[in-house]
């Protein structure tokens, strides 16, 4: 190898490398702000609830501020008839690349990445 092939290596390393930590930082941005958003969530549903028991309290269904809306919510405890079952319908991509059938309503691509040797320190 010349010098030159040297230098584009460690130049594209240097990147790889930058741009791996550049992930990194914004995965660990991203899990923080995941908990901010956790916790937002968590202090706008006891504000939600407090307006609720307030309400009810004062026995209101609605004032000038607030209104007492109610819906249905079904919580299915164990099994249930298959009447009452929606069943999602989904590819089976591993046997799609498998068996590759002769068809034209799916399409396949390889997907390349970069491996850096020595690197044990991943995504």
């Amino acid at each position: 190898m010349t010098n030159d092939n040297d230098d584009e290596e460690k130049f594209l390393v240097d990147k790889v490398l930058s741009a791996r930590e550049n992930f990194r930082d914004i995965k660990t941005q991203m899990c923080i702000l995941q908990m901010k958003y956790n916790s937002a969530k968590s202090y706008m549903e006891a504000c939600e609830q407090a307006a609720i028991d307030y309400m009810i309290g004062n026995g209101c269904i609605e004032t000038e501020n607030f209104r007492i809306k109610k819906t249905q919510v079904v919580d299915v405890q164990g099994e249930f008839p298959d009447e009452y079952a929606r069943i999602k319908r989904e590819p089976d991509k591993r046997k799609i690349a498998i068996e590759k059938p002769q068809a034209n309503w799916y399409t396949m691509k390889e997907n390349t990445y970069i491996q850096l040797v020595g690197d044990k320190r991943g995504i």
